[in-house]
């Protein structure tokens, strides 16, 4: 009686299983590709936020001209952004102290949009690509004090730039603690203490 053996591996079956093995590959190095340029573009994003934050808690130029304008009110003649204090620590930014430059004027100037937008020239001076948007909040600490209202604790709170889609874009955010001291019209010293959130981001990248 003859016997008859089958073939485990036609040629068939061969070819077939290197071109899935082929396939595989490709697809398992395309996704680690798309998934290391999604990493490096939230790196960027990051240092971007931390970027933009150092220059936001510096110096600006308050004197744009030589006509003693301040940045955020003409960004495109401006040569440097920031609210901070001169020759104070990092986080001391400044409240109109004496008629002065008060990041709360800001948004009057620096909203996306506004008639009175320098959004675009202020990306322009902050050397970014990017799209950014500030948050920021601060409470008063010795509410209550002579002079200072104390029912409720005043509350400092502003944002301007441009809001990104919070579900759709690609956001990185940066929080850093600020300090400033306001005087109200009694005379009395109020000394906020709170956060600024800066987001930077690109439009459409999440999935």
């Amino acid at each position: 009686m003859k016997i008859l053996r089958g073939q485990y591996f036609s040629f068939d079956a061969i070819v077939a299983s290197v071109i899935f093995l082929l396939a595989l590959s490709i697809l398992v190095n395309h996704w680690y590709a798309l998934r290391s340029q999604m990493g490096e573009e939230g790196s960027y994003l990051q240092n971007e936020a931390h970027r933009i934050s150092d220059l936001l808690l510096g110096t600006g130029d308050y004197n744009v001209g030589g006509a003693g304008v301040y940045w955020y009110k003409s960004a495109a003649g401006a040569t440097r952004a920031g609210f901070g204090k001169n020759n104070s620590f990092a986080g001391h930014i400044l409240l109109g102290q004496g008629g002065g430059p008060s990041m709360l004027d800001a948004q009057s100037y620096l909203a996306a949009g506004a008639t009175s937008s320098n959004y675009d020239s202020s990306r322009a001076l902050l050397a970014t690509s990017s799209q950014y948007y500030i948050n920021a909040y601060m409470q008063c600490t010795n509410a209550g004090e002579a002079g200072i209202p104390s029912a409720p604790p005043p509350l400092l709170s502003l944002s301007f730039g441009k809001e990104p889609n919070w579900q759709q874009d690609e956001i990185a955010k940066v929080v850093r603690p600020i300090y400033g001291l306001k005087e109200f019209s009694t005379g009395a010293f109020c000394h906020y203490f709170g956060n600024m959130s800066v987001y930077v981001w690109e439009k459409g990248l999440r999935s």
